[in-house]
């Protein structure tokens, strides 16, 4: 009877592959942050996962909610660099591609969403004489987004640098184990959070 049932077994899984039982992903984890827009008391980080199983590239979308409104929403697919967990140096501190994964999606993503003061470069950002940085990134983008004038646009930015200045201003970015992403800031005159620094 058991070697009956142990070739029932083995015949199960030869004709429907491991991969298609194992366990799809489908996680939500939050974070709850004080203030990033400046316009309540605590606002929610809500990093949506998905996958076909835990061997697949994941799926992800990154959302903030203030207020009880979501005001920024951002997805990507992560089949480009799936196939790097398995270098334990890639994410570091991990030694299997299922453990370098799991470490970067539910513990590290999330934590680096917001950007300490201390891991950027307050002056450089400032810097009216280089691309990527407050005014001419900002002025580009107000511009594309929401239909903003240069006058119109460098009040706007001036307000977000005393802002900066006075320490007053959440950065955030978008998470990439390859490649810094943008900095960016909450702008209330347009409802969303537009990117004040870029290499």
């Amino acid at each position: 009877m058991k070697t009956r049932i142990l070739i029932i077994l083995v015949s199960f899984y030869l004709i429907f592959p491991i991969s298609v039982l194992a366990k799809p992903i489908n996680e939500k984890l939050e974070r709850t942050v004080i203030n990033i827009t400046g316009e309540s008391l605590s606002d929610k980080i809500v990093l949506s996962i998905r996958a076909r199983d835990i061997k697949s590239p994941f799926q992800w979308t990154l959302e903030i909610i203030s207020n009880g409104k979501t005001i920024f929403s951002y997805s990507e697919d992560d089949a480009n660099i799936d196939e790097l967990f398995k270098d334990k140096d890639f994410i570091g501190g991990c030694t299997t591609y299922i453990d370098c994964k799991k470490k970067w999606y539910f513990k590290q993503l999330l934590d680096l969403v917001v950007v300490k003061r201390s891991d950027y470069d307050l002056e450089g950002i400032l810097n009216k004489n280089r691309s990527g940085t407050l005014y001419p990134i900002g002025r580009e983008y107000l511009a594309e987004c929401c239909g903003v004038g240069t006058k119109k646009a460098d009040e706007i930015l001036f307000k977000i640098e005393n802002r900066i200045r006075s320490g007053k201003a959440v950065m955030i970015t978008i998470p990439n184990p390859v490649t810094a992403g943008s900095l960016m800031i909450y702008c209330p005159e347009v409802n969303r959070f537009i990117p004040v620094y870029s290499d």
